[in-house]
């Protein structure tokens, strides 16, 4: 069995298997790739709308975000983006 497989059959278990699991980390990503991952996200979100559960209103407004841009300059992150209805 793959390592993959292993992992989707842990997850889909809610990783029972590991109890009192814990996991901290950091990932360092460089500003493009950043960009590039969101870009795809909304791509695909906009490819494939869902209906926003009631209440959540960062899912109603999903469909409405047409671009985000991620900059990093001297340890500050900013979020730059378009919501147009």
């Amino acid at each position: 069995m793959a390592l993959q497989d292993l992992m989707q059959a842990w997850a889909a278990r809610g990783f029972a298997d590991f109890p009192g699991l814990a996991v901290d980390g950091t990932i360092p990503l460089k500003q493009d790739l950043a960009n590039q991952l969101i870009a795809e996200f909304l791509a695909s979100a906009a490819s494939n709308p869902r209906p926003a559960p009631p209440g959540d209103v960062v899912a109603a407004l999903l469909p409405l975000v047409k671009k985000v841009e991620v900059t990093a300059t001297e340890g500050v992150l900013t979020l730059h983006f378009q919501v147009r209805a």
